[in-house]
């Protein structure tokens, strides 16, 4: 079920302003939990408390009972092709929910009360802008400077295009997760107690992202109380350049020259920490969530 509801606003010739609210509700999604765990947790033999036991454990069980909503609020301001200019600036806040993003991820904790899992979606970004657009230098022939130039200083200074993708999102959701089975039910993915404050008390860094204090281990034979994807992750920054320049031959020949840039500043965006709360490196960012620079150069012939 979708429904939204916009304004659009022309500011000038050339410049439109967009303002929408986008909302979608999902019911009756595929999810695949883990069926036959115990009914609650306990000491001793999980079978004298699952409700199959003839079955000889748990197993994944598809059901079409998963739910979810989108809420957002998105603007856009565009700017049509004038002096040499275009760009289109996007910014989305928005709040996504549901009780497992992915069908066979298996995040759910327990399947007798799926409640417990409705939280952000794994893809949920808060906050997302977006930057792009392509500039024209006006140098060359037919252009504001050097159009009377010699035909050298033309060739080598004339025709070049700049472009650009700046992208900036908040951080990915994650949930700080129990080790093993400490409730003793036998499956599902449990999560750490909350015994403090994740945001405070200390100093963030990629070695410790959040208070690791603030999490332990569940005692034994009990759910713990840290919801699904309550916590967040490192933002994301990047900046994608391209310089192109075509050498016309005839009307129908064109030689063009692109430098490609990605990640042309080199912004390490780390990836999420460690989040299983007797992990040895718990609370650790390890890894990156995208790469560092690169750069390609190509000659296309345009016929």
């Amino acid at each position: 079920m979708e429904y939204n509801a916009g304004v659009q606003q022309q500011l000038a010739h050339f410049l439109v302003f967009n303002v929408d609210y986008v909302g979608s509700l999902s019911r009756h999604q595929f999810i695949q939990p883990v069926a036959n765990t115990a009914l609650f947790p306990g000491p001793g033999p999980i079978a004298l408390r699952q409700p199959f036991p003839a079955y000889g454990g748990s197993f994944s069980f598809d059901e079409n009972v998963g739910n979810a909503s989108y809420n957002a609020l998105q603007a856009k301001l565009q700017k049509s092709l004038s002096f040499g200019l275009n760009f289109l600036a996007s910014y989305t806040w928005s709040k996504s929910l549901d009780i497992q993003s992915e069908g066979q991820s298996g995040s759910i904790e327990t399947i007798y009360d799926r409640r417990r899992d409705w939280g952000p979606s794994d893809f949920n970004r808060a906050h997302m802008f977006v930057f792009s657009g392509i500039y024209q230098l006006p140098f060359g022939k037919g252009k504001q400077y050097l159009s009377n130039a010699n035909g050298f200083a033309r060739t080598i200074l004339g025709n070049w295009n700049l472009g650009w993708v700046a992208t900036l999102n908040s951080g990915q959701p994650y949930r700080v997760r129990a080790g093993g089975d400490p409730a003793n039910v036998g499956g599902g993915s449990q999560r750490a107690q909350v015994v403090g404050n994740p945001n405070s008390g200390f100093t963030q860094s990629r070695l410790e992202w959040f208070n690791i204090g603030a999490f332990q281990q569940p005692a034994a034979f009990t759910f713990g109380n840290a919801g699904r994807n309550n916590m967040t992750g490192p933002p994301l920054k990047n900046v994608d350049f391209i310089a192109f320049k075509d050498f016309p031959f005839t009307e129908r020949l064109n030689l063009q020259f692109r430098s490609e840039f990605f990640n042309i500043f080199n912004h390490t965006n780390f990836g999420l920490p460690d989040a299983v709360v007797t992990d040895s490196n718990f609370g650790v960012i390890t890894g990156t969530a995208a790469a560092s620079r690169e750069i390609q150069l190509a000659l296309k012939l345009i016929f």
